[in-house]
């Protein structure tokens, strides 16, 4: 059942979007949902990997037989393509060995001539990335959480633990109208890390499969270009190559584009949810960690998206729940809060396909993902103006592209010196309009969940009448083919 909520705004011009309150607990989509327990991974873990040492770990001892241990670098060659370093073997008297690099295989043979392998990552830092000279005037660093098909309603029904975390020990920004701008995921980056719609993008410079002197995504406007000339660190990591944004229908990349990036490890992983007792997940969530922590002094960029846990089913996002709260405690807990502004965010709903998605509720879900921005309490007291408009904000429609815009207006904070190109979009930390519609935000048409375009018509008016014969010419086609039917 969808009602119409409050998150409307109109100044008396042209209507405010109006958008109809998707209901999450609905009985008919709960009654198709199989939340699956927290996700617990048997096996055993040897090694630990941080600051560039690899460790045995304190509870293995001479009982488990461990008889060499190595560990080979991951290097990139191509985003299609991964080879192995040097054998980095480790001192099983000292119990470590120093290894740079972010991503390790690592295997361990045992002395009945078993053996098991094993992916670490961990930031090693890069000398000339911390050697960098900062231009910019950001307050905080800027860390996001990506999940696929992840809508606003399925966040909440899925990880309700982490949702309750989020607003009420974080005191997270939770948007009510943010919007798609496309079909899935590419879309909706390409709109968050350029500034432009995927059309924009292919149209300066083609980049689709298939298609006539198609390249790669290189030329395109991301901004990671304009952190690394700003002299700030950036991550980015996708734990499904297979479908990766800019992989799927697009040629990805040549150079590397962001100073550590996942896309080596994914190449190789081998271990689907779980491997031997580390969660998938939770090793994605370990890479943005250590990346928090890495570079002390200097504002930093970190984006890790999950696929594999959210786009499998729409019921494994649940085995999550746990997890993600305790990378929250733990990114409280150790402070990694205090300069960050941490954005959680999904790309587009749940259900792509099916009876669900082609039901008014389910259509209007999938073009509602998920969105909190979530501040250290310092800036919200510094910046009153400014977070009570993005406050206001997040009753707005809103789009990825507004994403872009902050993160821009962020880096030269609290003035608004980068020059404004001709896309759409806004900062969140200045007020919308209220009568904002979606073409201010780069949604189209086809996938704008405003209502305001709906209007109470008199049922005399020649569009009724219209529509009235065409639906009972319908039903006579139908019933004419059945003798014991009468014509209407």
């Amino acid at each position: 059942m969808a009602v119409f909520n409050n998150n409307s705004h109109s100044d008396g011009g042209r209507p405010g979007c109006k958008i109809a309150t998707v209901e999450p607990f609905l009985a008919v989509i709960m009654e198709s949902l199989k939340p699956v327990r927290s996700i617990k991974c048997t096996g055993r873990l040897y090694t630990e990997y941080e600051d560039n040492v690899l460790r045995l770990l304190d509870n293995v001892s001479e009982e488990h037989q461990v008889d060499e241990v190595f560990a080979e670098p991951l290097i990139r060659v191509s985003d299609f393509n991964v080879s192995l370093g040097e054998k980095r073997f480790l001192d099983l008297a000292k119990r470590e060995v120093d290894v740079n690099s972010d991503f390790l295989k690592v295997t361990v043979r045992f002395k009945d001539g078993s053996q098991q392998t094993d992916f670490h990552a961990s930031i090693s830092e890069i000398p000339d990335v911390a050697q960098r000279k900062e231009t910019h005037n950001a307050p905080l660093n800027i860390m996001v959480l990506g999940l696929d098909r992840t809508s606003s309603a399925h966040f909440q029904r899925m990880v309700p633990k982490t949702y309750v975390y989020l607003k009420e020990q974080l005191d997270s920004v939770i948007f009510k109208s943010y919007s798609i701008v496309g079909e899935n995921t590419a879309p909706a980056l390409s709109a968050f890390l350029t500034g432009k719609s995927l059309a924009e993008n292919c149209a300066f410079k083609e980049a689709r499969k298939g298609f006539k002197n198609a390249g790669v995504v290189d030329e395109w406007p991301f901004i990671f270009k304009d952190l690394k000339t700003l002299g700030i660190p950036t991550m980015w990591s996708e734990d499904q190559p297979s479908i990766g944004a800019f992989h799927f229908r697009l040629k990805g990349f040549n150079e590397q584009p962001t100073d550590h990036y996942g896309r080596s490890l994914w190449w190789l992983y081998d271990g689907g949810l779980c491997k031997h007792s580390l969660a998938q997940y939770k090793l994605q969530l370990q890479y943005l960690k250590s990346f928090m922590k890495s570079y002390p002094g200097k504002r930093k960029f970190g984006f890790v998206f999950l696929s594999d846990l959210c786009h499998r089913t729409v019921n494994l996002l649940s085995g999550g729940d746990d997890g993600f709260v305790e990378f929250f405690e733990s990114l409280k807990n150790n402070s990694l809060l205090n300069n960050t502004l941490f954005i959680t965010m999904g790309d587009h709903g749940p259900y792509t396909y099916g009876v669900i998605r082609d039901s008014p509720q389910g259509k209007l879900e999938h073009r509602l993902p998920f969105l909190s921005l979530t501040f250290p309490a310092w800036f919200k007291r510094s910046y009153p103006v400014q977070m009570a408009a993005l406050i206001r904000n997040s009753r707005i429609i809103t789009s990825p592209f507004d994403l872009y815009k902050t993160m821009k207006h962020l880096l030269t904070f609290p003035k608004k010196t980068f020059v404004e190109m001709d896309t759409v979009g806004a900062s969140l930390f200045e007020s919308l309009p209220n009568d904002r519609a979606c073409e201010d935000t780069g949604i189209p048409e086809f996938y704008c969940p405003c209502l305001s375009r709906m209007q109470s018509i008199d049922i005399a008016h020649t569009h009724v009448h219209q529509a009235v014969k065409v639906a009972v010419k319908h039903i006579n086609d139908i019933l004419i083919s059945r003798p014991i039917t009468a014509k209407l």
